[in-house]
């Protein structure tokens, strides 16, 4: 999460290089690298995905997926594939990565404690986002046009789908108690 490094765990070893290295992260308490997704389809298109915290060009934060091709270990083609996600610069990010069973990469973005927002389509805070694996919009979302799947989060740490139905899970956490 802090230092931006994705390591891989091979037959019970770390390997000694880094497989990428996030620059420009943006690191504080809910910041930083938060996601990542391997394809399905990894043994043919070598493909990961991952969300992180970084700045724009005028040097506000914001929020970034990407997507890396894998060959020996190594990342390359790091390709943005959807981009000035809106930040807090520390709190209520999101992060979370899942491909669903409909081969869609599916995004969780916190409320970026503006959660007046939450319930507004037009900004994407607060949200799951659904998008396809190149970052265009399915032509099947709720809303038309945009990649918006739920809305009223307030920060959501966790995508899973059920193996047996399909059926996506999504973890939200609480603002008392801690969760």
């Amino acid at each position: 999460k802090n230092t931006g490094k994705i390591r891989i765990l091979q037959n019970d070893i770390l390997l000694d290089r880094p497989f990428a290295t996030i620059d420009n992260l943006d690191v504080n308490w809910e910041t930083g690298l938060l996601g990542l997704a391997i394809d399905p389809d990894f043994e043919n298109n070598h493909f990961v995905y991952a969300y992180y915290s970084t700045f724009d060009v005028d040097d506000k934060p914001i929020n970034r997926v990407v997507r890396f091709t894998e060959k020996d270990n190594l990342a390359f083609n790091k390709t943005v594939i959807f981009d000035n996600i809106p930040s807090s610069a520390a709190f209520h990010a999101g992060g979370s990565l899942a491909i669903g069973p409909d081969d869609k990469l599916y995004i969780s973005i916190g409320d970026a404690r503006a959660s007046m927002y939450s319930q507004s389509k037009d900004i994407l805070v607060g949200k799951i986002l659904r998008i396809n694996k190149d970052g265009t919009i399915p032509s099947d979302n709720p809303f038309p046009n945009s990649p918006v799947y739920t809305m009223g989060h307030r920060n959501v740490f966790g995508i899973a789908f059920n193996e047996k139905d399909g059926i996506g899970i999504f973890t939200e956490n609480n603002d008392k108690l801690f969760d």
